[in-house]
């Protein structure tokens, strides 16, 4: 059975360095096994927003082209998605423990598109309860 992994912005930004090793590894056995490499739109804009500005490079533009060429897909935001992040905002807050809001977004929009995570944020991404998380940056 094939898996469906949502990378998370800090990955892709991993994989167009072309490092660490570990996941360039990872990336190539889940491609292997033919598991779907995705990102939630809300990653897309984090990634276009390195493209812009007076320090964006023209490398960095054709680079993350090339990157999102070779997903599986771009998810779009949706009415569940919206309703899980929202649901992460009010539990985490309720224990005192937020995340961010682009990172609610995507923790958000992986649960309701059930993909496992790949981020190596294991940090905040832990706290959200159901979330299935993996670092790629460690070998297994």
């Amino acid at each position: 059975m094939t898996a469906v992994y949502m990378l998370d912005t800090n990955i892709c930004s991993f994989i167009m360095r072309e490092r660490p090793p570990a996941v360039l590894r990872r990336l190539q056995a889940a491609v292997e096994r033919q598991d779907s490499i995705v990102v939630s739109v809300v990653t897309y804009y984090e990634i276009l927003l390195g493209t812009i500005g007076r320090n964006a490079s023209p490398r960095h533009a054709a680079l993350a082209q090339a990157f999102v060429a070779r997903l599986s897909a771009i998810l779009p935001w949706d009415r569940e998605a919206a309703e899980q992040a929202a649901r992460i905002r009010k539990d985490l807050a309720a224990k005192g423990a937020p995340i961010g809001g682009a990172d609610t977004m995507i923790a958000g929009h992986a649960l309701a598109a059930d993909c496992v995570l790949v981020s190596n944020n294991l940090r905040e991404f832990a706290r959200v309860r159901e979330l299935r998380v993996e670092d790629w940056t460690v070998d297994e």
